[in-house]
């Protein structure tokens, strides 16, 4: 919850006042935590009051300090003009463009820190986090109206590249769409087959369907979900084209055993076998000290608004070091465009939207602290968890994850998940069903008992509130209940 104060709030806490000394405290704790605001209507008012009293140095302070919340721009002129109170109107107006409360009185502060709600992920407290710097960013895309390729993506590609250290960054319309460019660059054709992981996000297996090529599936490890990497090297043949492997979950595979089967077997094929990584859930993890999306031939991640890095709708990016495929990637995206008309291939339209684009440049700037709070509120997760029946997730020594979700296994998933949502803890389940028991592979032939490790993850796995944003108030909660609900 977030606190918008009234003019006289204002002018009684640093005026030192009426209010008490449990409210300054309050008040103190709140402006700390990034939860108090001022409407930017009352700065006027205020700046006017304290310039003739002995608590204008405060006030300065104040302002250096606290949140402004603007007063928006669709108010309603016949509401206006019919308001017995302007000022009263204008910041009920600022409140409710921040989602906040209105505190006109000590009565309206917070009697103690709440738990709940608690939220699967919190995409609107991580808004109301950067909430100003959004709004400046969003206003100057609508001010200058380049909508589309627009020099806010320019900037988010050369700092995506940074991040990774991949020498070539290009944004798409999203994750699905950056799989299928990877796909498009290395000439996939029918029959070709493709290796990937049998548990998965559907689109994953989805693309490499849409080019009439083969998913050849791999079962998972027992404790990482990722692909299996003992057991690759013998569903390679001499058709295969590519492997996926998926960073499952925020933790990246074994992506350097994966690169030397891929290369041991090319030499023996006479072709060379491409390695993609599908990072749609693993960008800001690491590898060996390396960035997920720098580990392979090209890499392809998802802005979708939960992942870990997220925008406001659907975006996507591709990576790569060779300058040869990234120039083809750039064609394709652009309806495979070689100038303006002229088009060298086949391609898709998968622009990258230039306002989402000035979103993840905001949030850019704080990535590395999320993910950082991140692995806290994983680390933590584990150590309560540790040593009940419920199965933590393992992350390898030379890995870091960032929990895109935080996957937990338990035998009585049904009764579990009926438990934690009547004590209002939201779950979600990633994912019910393998990739060979979809009903659109039916005709591959598949069926149970093919994937056995695969299958009995999904029938166990279960994913726990998991954001930056998560207190461990709410997490002491969560996991209370989450071990009542395995007794």
């Amino acid at each position: 919850m977030r606190y918008l104060l009234d003019d006289n709030m204002v002018i009684d806490w640093l005026s030192d006042r009426k209010l008490s000394a449990e409210c300054q405290q309050k008040l103190e704790q709140l402006l700390s935590k990034g939860k108090l605001n001022i409407a930017a209507s009352s700065l006027p008012k205020l700046e006017a009051h304290f310039k003739a009293s002995s608590a204008h140095q405060q006030w300065r302070q104040l302002l250096s300090q606290i949140k402004i919340a603007k007063t928006p721009s669709y108010l309603d002129p016949q509401t206006l003009s019919q308001s017995d109170s302007i000022d009263s109107y204008l910041l009920e107006q600022s409140a409710k463009a921040i989602d906040a409360k209105v505190v006109r009185s000590e009565n309206d502060l917070p009697q103690s820190d709440t738990v709940l709600p608690i939220n699967f992920i919190d995409l609107k407290e991580q808004y109301h986090q950067m909430q100003s710097e959004m709004e400046q960013a969003m206003d100057e895309v609508l001010n200058n109206s380049q909508f589309i390729m627009g020099p806010a993506i320019t900037k988010l590609e050369q700092t995506l590249s940074q991040y990774t250290g991949s020498t070539h960054a290009l944004t798409c319309g999203n994750g699905t769409d950056a799989l299928m460019l990877a796909l498009m660059a290395i000439d996939i054709q029918p029959g070709d087959e493709v290796i990937t992981t049998v548990y998965s996000f559907f689109a994953t297996a989805e693309v490499i369907a849409l080019f009439k090529a083969v998913p050849v599936f791999v079962d998972i490890e027992q404790d990482t979900y990722n692909i299996d990497v003992s057991k690759i090297a013998a569903r390679i043949s001499h058709k295969t084209k590519a492997i996926i492997p998926v960073g499952l979950y925020g933790q990246v595979a074994d992506m350097q055993e994966i690169n030397q089967i891929a290369k041991q077997h090319s030499n023996k094929l006479g072709h060379k076998i491409y390695v993609i990584e599908d990072a749609c859930q693993s960008f800001g993890a690491e590898y060996r000290q390396q960035k997920s999306c720098h580990l392979s031939d090209i890499a392809c991640t998802s802005f979708f608004p939960a992942k870990p890095l997220g925008c406001y709708g659907d975006g996507g990016a591709i990576f790569t070091d060779d300058a040869a495929l990234a120039k083809k990637i750039d064609s394709l995206r652009l309806h495979g465009q070689s100038t303006r008309y002229y088009h060298k291939y086949i391609g898709m339209n998968a622009r990258f939207d230039n306002l989402q684009a000035a979103i993840l440049n905001v949030k850019m700037q704080t990535f590395a602290d999320e993910v950082r709070a991140r692995l806290k509120l994983g680390h933590r997760y584990n150590e309560l968890l540790k040593g009940s029946d419920i199965v933590i997730p393992m992350i390898k020594s030379d890995r870091v994850s960032v929990y895109a979700q935080y996957s937990i296994r338990v035998k009585n998933r049904d009764a579990v998940v009926k438990y934690l949502n009547e004590h209002k803890v939201p779950t979600a389940i990633h994912y019910p069903m393998p990739l060979h028991l979809q009903e659109c592979f039916k005709e591959m032939g598949f069926k149970a008992g093919d994937y056995p490790v695969a299958e009995q993850v999904a029938n166990e796995i279960l994913s726990l509130p998991m954001s930056p944003f998560l207190t461990e108030a709410q997490q002491d909660y969560i996991v209370k209940h989450l071990l009542n609900a395995v007794k």
